[in-house]
């Protein structure tokens, strides 16, 4: 006898139903031989009707010839809306239909709208200790211009701010992004690094498609550019994980030493974009330095991800 299994994953796009009737199967008699009609056709159990909506509440099935409560249609619908979330996982639900955000700027703060929703919004807002932070960091050195300023990107739900995040300003103004989280695995190894179902993650993604919707002749290549730069994970599992792995341990805590040349370079770069008030910052071969290690700790364990991934 062959069973048929059906194997429906935990996902948004319910309810789910079939397209088509579902002939039922033949019956079979006590010993195994199929039971007919008088017609000699094989008798078959019920057909499964398109259309029809089932759940399983504790021991109970719908019937076949039926589809479930409403109560129970409801709870599937919001799941597919993302109505059944808690605010930060709605707010996600929300920035990954990156096409239906816009931008409009209004008393000068530019501001990133969902059109199915406008109770959601991601606003930008003057970062009130910015003059104490760095105006270089690891993640754009290999931009043209590697100084940045900063803003904050505050996530609101019907005006109120349910989340802030400081915001790097970079290459003269042409993107804007959360700052990514700093890591750190082995002794004293740092990195920067992305979660990608993270909301800092989330909301880079959605500036990006708004802020160039012309691939062809808009897209700011320098996005992809300080990715290479920190480590991108799928989520937090990832990292967890990793830094439990020894063999990337005692790699990382091998300290990697930049070459001199790759210092000069960098360290020029740098000067060439300091400004009179960046008074922090004069020794730039120290600052190039550490720069220059957390990228190689960054793609170091980069290429373990990949080879985890790979095995996984």
């Amino acid at each position: 006898m062959k069973i048929d299994v059906i194997i429906i994953f935990n996902e948004n796009n319910v309810p789910i139903y079939l397209n088509e009737d579902l002939e039922g199967e033949p019956i079979l008699d006590k010993n195994g031989k199929f039971v007919r009609n008088e017609d000699g056709t094989k008798k078959r159990k019920q057909k499964i009707k398109q259309g029809l909506i089932y759940s399983r509440i504790n021991d109970s099935n719908t019937p076949i010839d039926s589809s479930t409560n409403d109560a129970q249609m409801e709870l599937l619908w919001k799941k597919r809306l993302g109505l059944d979330l808690n605010i930060f996982d709605c707010f996600k639900h929300c920035l990954k239909e990156t096409n239906n955000w816009f931008y409009t700027e209004t008393e000068d703060r530019p501001k990133y709208i969902y059109q199915m929703n406008p109770d959601f919004v991601v606003e930008e807002a003057k970062d009130k200790r910015e003059e104490y932070r760095a105006h270089f960091v690891s993640w754009t050195q290999t931009l043209m211009n590697v100084r940045v300023d900063y803003r904050c990107i505050q996530l609101k739900y019907r005006g109120i701010v349910i989340k802030e995040y400081v915001a790097t300003v970079m290459d003269g103004g042409r993107f804007i992004a959360c700052d990514p989280k700093t890591g750190n695995i082995g002794n004293d190894n740092f990195f920067y690094y992305y979660v990608k179902d993270s909301l800092r993650y989330l909301v880079n993604e959605m500036i990006k498609c708004i802020s160039f919707p012309n691939k062809a002749t808009h897209n700011w290549e320098g996005y992809d550019q300080i990715k290479k730069n920190l480590v991108v994970f799928e989520n937090s599992t990832e990292l967890s994980i990793l830094k439990k792995n020894k063999n990337l341990q005692n790699e990382l805590n091998q300290k990697y030493t930049p070459s001199d040349g790759d210092i000069t370079k960098l360290s020029r770069k740098i000067n060439n974009n300091r400004e009179s008030d960046d008074k922090l910052w004069n020794d730039s071969k120290i600052i190039a330095e550490q720069f220059l290690i957390e990228k190689h700790n960054a793609m170091v364990v980069s290429q373990h991800l990949k080879s985890n991934s790979k095995l996984g």
